[in-house]
């Protein structure tokens, strides 16, 4: 982690944002010497447990906004479900005690593959201020290891909507 090498005390508020600038481009952890905030700019790629989220949460999905089970919770934040918003392709609301989640237009339309997203999401304080990267699909996302038809079949054969 980058540390400000000057006492913060004796530098001007100016000073401390363009050190941060800069170590905000390097993509290096460092801490605010202002309030002491860990700042780091991440760079997330899209991911085959990403799309699994997506799909899982697709097939369980009634029209609408949907609050996680307590039970799945774990299981959708081990699969990142919850950073496909970085590329638009779901939406939450509400507090982090209560939080619900949809589905996106654009979020159907790539699951249909109708639609692409760019590979890469820029984020910082959890928040996405950047995508970078190649157009890819959702079956580019998912990868080679597993099978979209089966996967969306899951919600057909469980008798889910």
């Amino acid at each position: 982690m980058k540390v400000f090498g000057k006492d913060p005390a004796s530098v001007t508020l100016l000073a401390a944002i363009e050190w941060l600038r800069e170590v905000f481009k390097s993509k290096e952890f460092a801490q605010c010497p202002v309030c002491k905030q860990t700042v780091k700019h991440y760079v997330r790629p899209l991911n085959s447990g990403m799309m699994r989220g997506l799909i899982k949460f697709y097939n369980m999905m009634p029209s609408g906004w949907t609050v996680l089970p307590d039970v799945d919770r774990r299981e959708y934040a081990k699969l990142e479900f919850e950073k496909t918003r970085f590329w638009g392709l779901v939406e939450r609301r509400g507090t982090r005690a209560v939080r619900e989640w949809t589905i996106t237009e654009l979020g159907h339309e790539f699951l249909k593959g109708e639609a692409t997203v760019t590979k890469r999401a820029h984020v910082f304080d959890d928040n996405c201020f950047k995508r970078s990267g190649p157009q890819v699909n959702i079956r580019q996302a998912l990868g080679e290891k597993f099978d979209l038809e089966k996967l969306l079949h899951a919600r057909r054969s469980e008798g889910s909507r």
